[in-house]
């Protein structure tokens, strides 16, 4: 699976699970998303925070994790999101 395809399907579940709980709406952080080898792991925030309004910043957002084998969109544990290594994607 590829980057544009894994960033549609994490912003996708990210829409349908976030909006359900309120109408704010994220922006993916491109240069924040992580290739693991078996899976994209999206970062996000609000997207007035993305612009620069840090009073829109969300709290315990959780990555989230695309599997490139079977495009399942999950939150990434935070026990396994602390584990990520500090490094950004590597495809494009």
């Amino acid at each position: 699976m590829n980057y544009d395809d894994a960033k549609s399907i994490a912003k996708a579940y990210l829409d349908k699970t976030i909006h359900s709980l309120s109408p704010t709406e994220v922006a993916i952080i491109d240069e924040s998303t992580l290739d693991t080898g078996h899976s994209w792991v999206f970062f996000y925030q609000h997207v007035k925070a993305v612009d620069g309004d840090n009073s829109f910043q969300l709290a315990g957002n959780l990555p989230v994790e695309v599997g490139k084998s079977d495009g399942i969109a999950r939150r990434l544990p935070m026990q396994r999101a602390i584990q990520l290594p500090k490094q950004s994607k590597s495809g494009g």
